[in-house]
């Protein structure tokens, strides 16, 4: 776990700001996306077959819009319908199995 602790605030400036301000600068402050963090620290997943099973979640072909058809075999993810094929890399990306190094 990385924790980044900072001062927000000081005195002054609390009380000089709006509840609305106040508000609007703790919520930009506690933004936080985990993809964007995986993207920078590059961290890699453990394991041969990583897009395995990821069909019972994630169940609309993003080309064709089919439900129900995509499948997976080890690192790859393909729609039996359209034939739209992703590679999920060992970042815990999608990237095009025709074409790698292209992220979808």
């Amino acid at each position: 776990m990385i924790l980044d602790i900072r001062r927000l605030f000081t005195a002054e400036e609390i009380t000089a700001l709006s509840p609305d301000e106040i508000h609007q600068k703790l919520t930009e402050a506690l933004r936080y996306r985990e993809d964007d963090w995986q993207r920078q620290q590059a961290i890699p997943f453990k394991g041969r077959r990583l897009a395995e099973h990821l069909e019972y979640y994630l169940h609309t072909c993003p080309q064709c819009k089919t439900t129900g058809r995509l499948a997976s075999r080890y690192d790859i993810f393909t729609c039996s319908a359209c034939g739209y094929r992703l590679r999920y890399t060992l970042s815990g990306f999608f990237e095009s199995a025709a074409h790698p190094q292209n992220p979808v």
